[in-house]
Parts: structure tokens; C-alpha cells; sequence
């Protein structure tokens, strides 16, 4: 762990694995090193390819090319070094691991949905993935655990190509998304976890309960309700935490009492994949009806 360096407090950080992480060039060197599976380079691949900035996480300045003239073009307008990649349909799953530097924790697998920027606009807890996919998964995170003998946390994104998992991106930081959703599912504290392992009074991941999570991200403006990436959130002001809201869970959202324009983060929990889906769209409809005009509901 490291330490302040004005009251030596110890600090939930792995200053080593996050230099790695911050670098997508310095992440595949390390998944290459290990033989694990990542999506073809360019130019050796089929178009369209996915162009991203080394030192951006997420979906920060992130493109699409259909020809080598587009790829030239885009490389051209973006500063610094840019990291070029086949583009890859499948699902995306993401697991964080949680550890001391020797003991390696991963508590729950979820599901990455994007929006038309790849911007993550839902995360589902627990994932539906296969036996042998989650494996497979879970190979992948005991490999970066064990090489990087993370002290704190990062979180592992990848995608499923036709029954291969390929690595997208670590991020040696703490998730925005995942951990809430994750706890809704299972009880499962993720801060509680990395300050027991900081304290040295880590003893086992206790799950609390079972239960399906699926945490999302909503405009609402102009008469339509729209499901968006997480970037929405960053200029909200005012955000409070509101129980059942509009049949929800909750929600964390900007709304006041009466407006017909807010921002939210939906969080909904259920015993199952499809009623929490359905429990959803209820709170979709609560607001439309809440709304008394024609409001139509995308899922971006």
C-alpha cells in the first residue's frame, strides 16, 4: 500500500499497477508477455478497427474506421500516442480483483453494456456468462493478479469473441459503476473489503445476499427518457439518493419535484434477470405517466 506523504496515512493505491493501467500500450505489452488473448492489431486485421488514445480510459476520445483513408484521417487529428485494434461485437464483462500484494480476491463477474459512443450505459450484476467463459475469465484475473500482486484494486474488461475472451483494458483504480452494482447484487462492500486488507482484518468475502442488479443511466428532456453513458452524470449538480425512486430501488438523480428534465442513475434489484429488467421499464413508465405528456423511451 502506499502513504501519504504529508501524514504517512496509508493510501488504498498500487502506484505500479496504475502506471501499467494508465497506459493501454504498456497494458497489451503486459497481456502479449503473458500470452493472453487480445483483439488482433492493426493493420493486421479486418476493418472496421476501434482507435483509442494510449492514456485514456473508457470511452474517452474513442473511434471507429471502416477504411485505412479513415483511420489516417482520425490518427492525424489526435494528440499523442493512439493504440489501433480490430473491432469486436461480443459481450463485454468486467471483474475487479481485490488484494494485498499475495492473497487475490474477485468478487463478482458483470456485464459492460455500451452506448453508440461506447460509453457504459448499464451494467448488469451478476452476469449471464457460461461455465466456460467464466472461467476462462477468472484464468485471466489469477495471471494479472499474481504478476502485477496488486495492493488495493483494479478492474479487468473484456469482450466475448465467438467463445474467446479478449482483454479490452485494466484500470488500476477504483471503479464508478461496478462496485455499486455488485453490492446491490450480493452485499458484497468493496471499500470495506480494500480497508480490511489495508488494517490487516481481511478474512473472507461475505456475501449477503443474491440478487440480480441493473444499474443504468438516464436523460430525460424533450418528451423522451433515453439510457445513456456515464458521461452524463459529470455535470450534474444538487445529486441526492432517493428510495423507490419511480419504482425503483433508487435513484441518484438531479430531479425535483414537478420538472420534466433530469438526470439518473437507475438502480433496480430483482430475484432474476427478467424481472429486473421489467422492474425497469416500470420505473420507465412511472415517469412517463408522472410526466402527463406523450414521452417516448429509447435505450440509446
Amino acid at each position: 500500500m502506499e502513504y501519504g506523504e504529508i501524514t504517512k496515512t496509508k493510501v488504498i493505491f498500487d502506484k505500479n499497477s496504475y502506471n501499467i493501467s494508465s497506459s493501454k500500450q504498456l497494458s497489451n505489452k503486459l497481456f502479449y508477455e503473458l500470452e493472453l488473448p487480445l483483439p488482433e492489431k492493426y493493420p493486421c486485421c479486418n476493418y472496421p478497427v476501434i482507435i483509442k488514445p494510449d492514456h485514456l480510459s473508457g470511452s474517452s476520445n474513442v473511434h471507429k474506421a471502416f477504411s485505412k483513408e479513415e483511420v489516417d484521417f482520425i490518427a492525424a487529428q489526435m494528440d499523442g500516442e493512439i493504440v489501433i485494434q480490430e473491432y469486436l461485437e461480443g459481450n463485454s464483462f468486467s471483474l475487479e480483483v481485490l488484494g494485498d500484494g499475495e492473497s487475490f480476491f474477485y468478487p463478482q463477474i458483470t456485464e459492460v453494456v455500451v452506448d453508440e459512443n461506447y460509453d457504459c450505459k448499464r451494467i448488469i450484476a451478476p452476469a449471464q456468462i457460461s461455465p466456460e467463459l467464466k472461467e476462462q475469465f477468472y484464468t485471466i484475473a489469477e495471471k494479472l493478479a499474481r504478476v502485477l500482486k496488486i495492493k488495493g484494486i483494479f478492474d479487468i474488461e473484456v469482450i466475448n469473441d465467438n467463445g474467446t475472451l479478449k482483454l479490452l483494458e485494466i484500470d488500476a483504480r477504483f471503479p464508478s459503476q461496478t462496485p455499486i452494482s455488485v453490492y446491490k447484487s450480493t452485499g458484497i462492500n468493496m471499500v470495506e473489503i480494500l480497508v480490511e486488507l489495508v488494517l490487516g482484518t481481511f478474512t473472507r468475502i461475505k456475501k449477503a445476499i443474491n440478487k440480480v442488479c441493473y444499474y443504468q443511466q438516464i436523460v430525460v428532456k424533450d418528451c423522451s427518457i433515453k439510457v445513456m453513458g456515464e458521461h452524463v452524470m459529470e455535470g450534474c449538480i444538487n445529486l441526492r439518493v432517493i428510495e423507490g425512486f419511480f419504482g425503483a430501488d433508487e435513484g441518484i438523480t438531479d430531479f425535483v419535484e414537478g420538472c420534466n428534465s433530469f438526470t439518473a442513475i437507475i438502480i433496480v434489484t430483482a430475484h432474476n434477470h427478467k424481472k429486473a429488467y421489467d422492474k425497469f421499464l416500470m420505473c420507465m413508465d412511472n415517469i412517463k405517466n408522472s410526466i402527463k405528456k406523450s414521452v417516448v423511451f429509447m435505450e440509446g
